[in-house]
């Protein structure tokens, strides 16, 4: 489905390269292989999230970035050419709805899961910091003095016994 479009597909005006083909039909066929793309990473996203495999979840994260960024470019490009692909194929344009709507409704979802996580960790550091300090109030620490005086009594101590042997 992510077939390479051709250097003549094109628009020759862009400075930058396009990533969507003149040809309509064409372009939104593009744009819902890249939104398919993104969608998969998206899922796996989901699933490293709901595991909690942060590591997953990175190397996904990692991936989708560069996805991201050609996606976006090539929506600009379908906004710009906007009346043109009001021609594309009926049949198209529903398909690249269903895969956006998708899309939008799993980043959400992650979104969700991203927003508890960061909640939920939040309270954990909160809960051990007040734990943390509740001890420290509890139990008086030893200042270096008070260690250093142990340690040349105990030192002391075994000296005198091995001159009393």
């Amino acid at each position: 489905m992510n077939a390479p479009s051709t250097q003549h597909d094109k628009h020759p005006s862009d400075a930058t390269q396009s990533i969507l083909p003149r040809n309509v039909d064409r372009a939104v066929e593009v744009l819902i292989a890249i939104s398919h793309d993104l969608l998969t990473l998206t899922h796996k996203e989901h699933e490293s999230l709901n595991t909690l495999d942060h590591m997953r979840f990175a190397y996904a994260q990692r991936e989708k970035d560069a996805l991201a960024a050609r996606y976006a470019q090539a929506s600009e490009e379908f906004r710009g050419r906007l009346g043109a692909f009001r021609m594309a194929d009926r049949g198209l344009i529903a398909n690249l709805n269903a895969v956006q709507n998708e899309l939008k409704n799993i980043t959400e979802s992650n979104n969700r899961i991203i927003d508890d996580i960061k909640r939920k960790t939040q309270a954990t550091t909160g809960s051990s910091l007040f734990i943390a300090q509740e001890m420290g109030q509890r139990t008086p620490l030893k200042t270096k003095a008070a260690n250093t005086d142990e340690y040349q009594s105990l030192r002391g101590g075994v000296a005198d016994a091995a001159i009393h042997d």
